[in-house]
């Protein structure tokens, strides 16, 4: 044991005089038997080392080894280039940089050896995080173990970027391996512990991807699913991600369901959700066709509160929606009687309008002959000579005598007093003689008898106003007091 720690005493003094040398003469060809000459022309020879210093280029990174134990030799290179920087007093009190009794090197740049160390260290890490990276990515894990103990020896840490690489290579290798096992000598199959809850319309079910529903949860996705449903069964499979088993489901129901209204989806982890719609709406006593007990089969009753009080609400939501539709459809209903009571109203009111026309036409039609007599009568009284005033003005009287017993006003005392008053009155104009200046009262008089015969029978239907017409005409003028009196 004596001898070796001497030994390898002896090869580091060799080294670090090595290292003096390249530095005071970088361009220095080596001497034969691992000897090279300095500036001053003496020798530094390496005693019992067995690598010899050669010049030929070495890799500067894993990707450029050719093998695991060229990266090994680029992980030395690296440690001894390390060392080569590193101060005096780093390495102990027999270098030379080292005073004697002081607390350490002290360098007469005023602090720049302690920025050199700092920036060392700091390329230093970089390479060994990318140098572990590279040598896992190419599964040389003794050369990566060994970076990773040299980092320790270090007290550095080493970076997230490396531990993010590491990580992702170990789960891409997980996922292949694991997919790998999915084979099938590998799978087992196991049937799915199954919850379910019912509502008036629909089945619900919790497919577990376990055996017993209070296994742990070991399994939390499948891969390779398999869905299968119709009017009678419906049916789950899939292979386990994290364990090569293949958890499968497969249910004869109790009643038929509608496949093309029903759905399913995953569900929190390690599970698969069904929402199966009945093809009948009502109560299920069991979830399957048999009546013999399924171990893994529970009532969800969590569940079954909650669709229960869903349904609840539906059938409220429902009977409030039928409610306004027969509230609607008896309005609708009320609304067209009433249209058509009016309609009725109308059609009634319009042949009764129709008949009181056709009624007052004919009356008319009856009272025409008799008024025209009477005119006639009067115009023969009122152009008559004066011979003759009395006789026509007795035919005329006699004449609005008979059209007041066709409009039925026979009996009617006034209106024949004024008759005989106002033909008296022409009568007495006529026989004073001075027709020049007696005209136009003899005319106005005339008009005005004229238009109180023609207004004794039933006014033309023409000029009657309808009922919007009579709502909208102007009032007209109150007539005169001898007219209203006739009237």
């Amino acid at each position: 044991m004596t001898g070796e720690l001497e030994m390898l005493a002896t090869q580091a003094e060799a080294l670090r005089r090595f290292r003096d040398a390249r530095r005071a003469s970088p361009t220095s060809a080596p001497a034969i038997s691992g000897c090279i000459v300095d500036a001053s022309g003496s020798s530094v020879c390496l005693p019992e080392l067995k690598t010899s210093v050669t010049t030929q280029h070495l890799p500067q990174n894993v990707e450029e080894c050719g093998s695991e134990q060229s990266a090994i030799l680029l992980l030395e290179q690296q440690q001894q280039q390390q060392q080569a920087l590193e101060p005096p007093a780093t390495r102990g009190g027999a270098d030379a940089g080292a005073e004697p009794g002081g607390d350490g090197a002290v360098d007469g740049g005023g602090g720049s050896s302690s920025i050199s160390i700092s920036s060392a260290t700091a390329s230093s890490s970089s390479f060994y995080d990318t140098y572990i990276v590279q040598a896992a990515r190419r599964l040389w894990w003794t050369a990566a173990k060994r970076a990773v103990d040299e980092l320790r020896n270090q007290n550095v840490p080493p970076s997230s970027e490396t531990r993010r690489a590491l990580t992702e290579l170990r789960d891409e290798s997980g996922s292949l391996l694991a997919l790998m096992r999915q084979t099938k000598l590998d799978e087992a199959t196991i049937s799915c512990a199954v919850m379910w809850a019912q509502g008036e319309r629909s089945i619900h079910l919790n497919v577990k991807f376990a055996g017993r529903l209070d296994a742990p949860v070991t399994v939390l996705n499948v891969d390779n699913e398999e869905v299968h449903m119709n009017a009678t069964h419906v049916s789950f499979s899939g292979v386990g991600r994290q364990k090569p088993k293949r958890y499968v489901m497969n249910i004869e129901l109790f009643e038929q369901i509608d496949p093309e209204r029903s759905s399913w989806a995953f569900g929190s982890v390690g599970t698969v959700r069904f929402v199966l719609r009945k093809a009948v709406d009502g109560s299920w006593a069991r979830l399957t066709k048999s009546n013999e007990t399924v171990k893994h089969h529970r009532q969800w009753w969590e569940k079954q509160e909650q669709v229960e009080k869903e349904d609840r609400k539906q059938k409220e939501t429902e009977a409030n929606t039928a409610r306004e539709k027969k509230a609607a459809e008896e309005a609708e209903e009320r609304a067209v009687e009433q249209a058509a009571v009016k309609q009725k109203a109308a059609a009634e009111l319009a042949e009764k309008q129709a008949e009181i026309l056709a009624q007052r036409v004919a009356r008319r039609l009856e009272q025409k002959p008799t008024l025209d007599a009477a005119l006639a009568a009067f115009d023969t009284f009122a152009t008559a000579p004066k011979e003759q005033l009395d006789a026509t003005m007795v035919a005329a009287q006699d004449a609005a005598m008979e059209l007041l017993k066709v409009v039925g006003q026979e009996g009617n005392e006034t209106a024949s007093a004024n008759a005989q008053q106002r033909l008296n009155a022409l009568k007495t104009l006529r026989a004073t003689g001075f027709a020049d200046l007696t005209t136009d009262v003899a005319n106005g008089l005339s008009q005005k008898y004229k238009s109180w015969l023609t207004n004794l029978i039933e006014p033309e239907v023409e000029a009657l106003p309808s009922k919007k017409a009579k709502k909208k005409a102007k009032p007209k003028a109150k007539p005169k007091a001898g007219m209203a009196d006739s009237a």
